[in-house]
């Protein structure tokens, strides 16, 4: 089986990886291999500038792997200035265990009203403790709309994060890091927080990504 997939990349015509590290290992067998990440259109819908308000946003599949107990314990340490709404289907896990002072459970989302509901927010948090995360979509939805995030450095968001200009990395499994990681975003520095993450986008936006592969295809 690895000799047969070896053969049909190696004699392919293009190869297109998802990540920057597929893309060096994909030239070790196709120097025409090319990166293609994941990519969102753009919704036209941005944040503003409305001023920084401590409000964050998880968007995800609502399960432990998700590093969602994590940011539970880390808004308990918070003050109740910092408000976070969780969005996403459950997965193992109970309603009444995302309810708090400071927190609560709102939901599954529509696709098409994600880029709305992450504008509406300050912050995306995204404490994954998935390591074979590639490029979270909605880590793109928030680059979108001009939101910066703070996630775990697991899989590829390393690739996709500046730390100190998109967002920043915070530690996995470690929610009184994650709350000092939170508090590092403050009125001074959010506007620039939020006008780099906007600048992030083109490189995941579908208009510009899409018309590069098909010149390649």
């Amino acid at each position: 089986y690895k000799l047969l997939l070896r053969y049909a990349l190696k004699n392919a015509d293009v190869l297109l990886w998802e990540t920057k590290e597929l893309v060096e290992f994909g030239k070790g067998i196709n120097r025409n291999s090319h990166w293609f990440p994941n990519v969102r259109k753009d919704s036209c819908v941005r944040r503003g500038n409305r001023p920084y308000q401590r409000r964050l946003v998880f968007l995800s599949r609502v399960e432990k792997e998700k590093g969602i107990f994590s940011l539970v314990e880390a808004m308990k340490i918070l003050d109740n200035d910092y408000r976070l709404k969780i969005y996403g289907p459950l997965s193992g896990i109970e309603p009444d265990e995302l309810q708090g002072e400071n927190y609560g459970y709102h939901g599954s989302v529509e696709a098409k009203k994600v880029p709305l509901i992450i504008s509406e927010n300050d912050i995306l948090i995204l404490p994954t403790k998935w390591d074979a995360e590639g490029y979270p979509g909605v880590i793109i939805e928030a680059y979108s709309v001009g939101v910066p995030v703070i996630a775990t450095p697991m899989g590829a968001i390393p690739e996709m994060i500046c730390d100190g200009e998109t967002g920043f990395f915070t530690p996995v499994d470690d929610a009184k890091a994650l709350a000092d990681t939170i508090r590092r975003i403050n009125n001074d520095n959010y506007p620039q927080f939020s006008s780099n993450a906007l600048l992030a986008y083109p490189a995941f936006d579908a208009d510009q990504v899409n018309p590069r592969i098909y010149s390649l295809l």
